[in-house]
């Protein structure tokens, strides 16, 4: 299984960097267009040379059937969009939590949006996310229940789990500790 693979925009196929690939133990046979690992006879990659470039291939098992991809398929449709019925106080979290008055001027200024008559939309006092989003200081009143009265007095530690790549680290380490 090939890892540490990067997507390039623009490039319509993964770079594989080959030094990883060493530090793995896989290797590159130009002759027989492939990538092995360990010995010769442990092919995991066929490779196409097209254009420069040495093109990787997936096994045709792992490929996906065409009728698993039509699913996926999209074509354009002519129909016209349905209008999108919404109440006010929904348009409010739409548009990120927008004025009533910028709600009043939705439906002229969107195509396709139609405002449910006869709910209201809400006030920035009705509305919690944006009363807090409007606060300037949050202030807390309680006080810590242990304060530090000297340097280290309390200490938290991360222990954070690296990947099990064997190329991930150089010492091949697979957990990380972070102090502070």
């Amino acid at each position: 299984k090939l890892s540490n693979m990067a997507f390039v925009p623009g490039f319509f196929t993964n770079a594989v960097s080959l030094s990883r690939c060493l530090g793995a133990g896989i290797h590159f046979d130009s002759g027989r267009h492939c990538l092995y690992q360990e010995r010769p006879s442990c092919v995991i990659s066929q490779l196409e040379f097209n254009g420069g470039h040495w093109l990787f291939d997936s096994c045709s098992g792992d490929r996906p059937s065409t009728e698993e991809v039509a699913a996926f398929a999209v074509r354009r449709s002519e129909a016209q969009r349905q209008s999108l019925r919404v109440s006010r106080e929904d348009a409010h979290r739409i548009f990120a939590h927008a004025s009533p008055e910028a709600i009043k001027h939705l439906p002229e200024a969107v195509e396709g949006l139609e405002l449910v008559p006869g709910t209201g939309s809400p006030t920035g006092r009705q509305c919690p996310t944006c009363i807090e989003s409007k606060l300037s200081n949050i202030v807390s009143r309680r006080q810590p229940s242990d304060p530090s009265r000297r340097p280290f007095y309390r200490v938290s530690l991360d222990i954070v789990q690296l990947p099990h790549e064997r190329a991930a680290t150089l010492g091949g380490e697979k957990y990380l500790l972070h102090f502070v």
